[in-house]
Formats: structure tokens, C-alpha cells, sequence
């Protein structure tokens, strides 16, 4: 399995705060990686330093052998990136297939083009018989699955996911672990349910403080002393 995104020494300060702390990270091509850690271990700030959001103060990023560096989102995404955010971002006025058009257009220039690309992603995300309702009027499971299909229609290699799966009920959690297993690319996912993380990750990382402190198999990380400690504390 070739690398597809490669994360070195990234470090991101906020004053006097250190919350990324030389973290190291991979995901290899079509890799399924979990990011996990209790609240304030620094897994959104790393996300958004990855994906242009924010500057990091030290490290690389590189995606398929391009560095990626500090570019700014538009290019990151261009260059095969899509992401997710943990509170839904949907355009609430807008059909679900104009909310995915938008993303459709990163690689189509013309409105036909968009919108059977779109259409295609609300098709693939289980989304077909909603894609002239009002993104507004829909559960909210639903609208995090528009902002799924609409990185989607991105055609991305890489689609990073903030806590995408939180508060569903476990119904809806397995029909979206489903629809992520059938996208056939990379994921990087933050995910605080453990039920959810485990058996959808072929590979689990842990930050605890800003810093990585295990990485491995879900059955390991599972049982791993380090991991226990940071989340119960003992």
C-alpha cells in the first residue's frame, strides 16, 4: 500500500499553547486511519493545519509526493483533499444537490457537468431521494451526509472526516459506516465513539496533549496502557 499522505514533525503553537507537538502521521492509499484522543489532545487543529485551515509553525505536509505545506485550502483540495468539518456546514436554504454542486465544481466547469457529478455522490452517499429538499428541513444525520457527499463530488483520493458520525442514533451509525467502506479512498477520521472508530479503522492513531502517543492495530490500541491512562485517567 503506497503512501499517500505523509505528515512530519507538525507543530502548531497558539501563544504560549502547544497544540500539535511534532506529531507524525501516514495513510496509505484507500487506508482507512483513526484519529483518536480525549477533548483538547489537538485532533481538529491538526486536521485544519493539513488542510489549509491553519499555518503550522514547524513540520511537512506532502500528498502523493507534493508538498502541500501551508498552501492554501483551494489548492489542497484541488490536489486531491476533501474534508469535513465537526459542526455541520451545509447551505441551509439551498436542495442537497445544489449544497454538492458546489463541491462538483472544483472539477467541472459547466453546470451539466456539476450537477451529474453531483448527483452521482448523492447516489453513492444514499442520498438520491433527498436531492430537492431543502438542506435546512433535513435530520441532521442527513445534512452530514450532504457535507459527505459533497467532498465526494470532489473526486478527493483523501477525504478527512471531524467527527462526521457523532450523534447518530446506531442505525444511522451503521448505514454511514457503510457508505464510508464503499467510498473506495483514503479516509483520516476523528471519531470520539468508540464503536464507531474501531471496526471501521485499519489503523488507529492516538494524541494525547498535542502529542502521538500510540499508533497500531484497533485491537491493540483497544488494550494499549498509554491509551487507557489519557482517557480514564488511570
Amino acid at each position: 500500500m503506497g503512501t499517500m499522505l505523509a505528515v512530519e514533525g507538525l507543530t502548531k503553537r497558539f501563544g504560549g499553547l502547544l497544540a500539535n507537538d511534532g506529531i507524525d502521521l501516514t495513510v496509505g492509499a484507500r487506508e482507512i486511519v483513526g484519529l483518536i484522543g480525549p477533548n483538547g489532545a489537538g485532533k481538529t487543529t491538526f486536521f485544519n493545519c493539513i488542510t489549509g485551515q491553519m499555518r503550522l509553525d514547524e513540520g511537512r505536509v506532502t500528498f502523493d509526493g507534493r508538498d502541500l505545506t501551508n498552501r492554501a485550502p483551494e489548492v489542497i483540495a484541488r490536489a486531491g483533499i476533501a474534508r469535513t468539518f465537526q459542526l455541520v456546514r451545509v447551505f441551509r436554504e439551498m436542495s442537497a444537490l445544489d449544497n454538492v454542486v458546489v463541491g462538483a465544481f472544483l472539477r467541472e466547469r459547466t453546470r451539466h457537468g456539476a450537477r451529474a457529478r453531483a448527483l452521482q455522490a448523492l447516489k453513492i452517499c444514499g442520498l438520491a431521494a433527498h436531492a430537492n429538499l431543502e438542506a435546512g428541513t433535513l435530520p441532521i444525520a442527513l445534512q452530514k451526509r450532504i457535507e459527505l457527499a459533497r467532498a465526494v463530488a470532489m473526486e478527493p483520493q483523501l477525504i478527512v472526516l471531524d467527527e462526521s458520525l457523532s450523534g447518530l442514533t446506531a442505525a444511522e451509525t451503521r448505514e454511514a459506516i457503510d457508505v464510508l467502506r464503499g467510498l473506495h479512498v483514503a479516509l483520516l477520521v476523528v471519531e470520539h465513539v468508540m464503536e464507531v472508530i474501531m471496526p471501521l479503522s485499519d489503523r488507529v492513531v492516538v494524541l494525547d496533549a498535542g502529542r502521538r502517543i500510540a499508533e497500531g492495530a484497533p485491537a491493540l490500541i483497544a488494550q494499549d496502557p498509554r491509551v487507557i491512562e489519557a482517557y480514564l485517567g488511570v
